[in-house]
């Protein structure tokens, strides 16, 4: 991949590490959305197309709804490993003004010494996102967490 954006000129710019981390969470989001979208109910579609929807209005207003808990779940877990990533943004961005907040957890371990202070400041920002994302989508991870748990 680096040789791939050295090529393309994508290095040392927001690109590289975001179609990095793209490549990755995209498949897992298609594994992850197939089955919430092969449960669900199939005379929905049908009804809407009946009603005078096409294709892809019935997926916008019927999946697409019905769907919500499996895609907070795919965003949730795309965002978290996406925020936790630190390899390809110091990989492919050797400009530190341009790294993520997390590489500031990263720098505040020095070569002689940890600076405890900037490591446990930098952790309570770091987690802040994190923390207030489970707090507000708490009702839709655990619903599409469990809903292919029974049968």
């Amino acid at each position: 991949m680096f040789i791939l954006f050295k090529k393309l000129a994508l290095l040392n710019s927001l690109a590289a590490p975001i179609l990095a981390t793209a490549t990755l969470r995209i498949p897992f989001s298609v594994l992850i959305l197939r089955t919430y979208f092969l449960n669900a109910p199939k005379e929905l579609e049908d009804a809407a197309m009946i009603d005078g929807c096409n294709r892809f209005t019935a997926f916008l207003r019927i999946m697409i709804p019905i769907s919500y808990p499996g895609i907070i779940v795919s965003v949730t877990f795309s965002f978290l490993f996406a925020w936790g990533d630190l390899i390809y943004s110091m990989t492919f961005i050797s400009n530190s003004d341009m790294w993520p907040l997390t590489a500031g957890v990263y720098n505040s371990i020095g070569k002689y010494g940890i600076q405890w202070n900037n490591l446990l400041s930098f952790a309570t920002i770091t987690i802040l996102p994190v923390l207030a994302m489970f707090i507000l989508l708490q009702r839709y991870i655990i619903s599409g967490l469990t809903s292919g748990a029974v049968k």
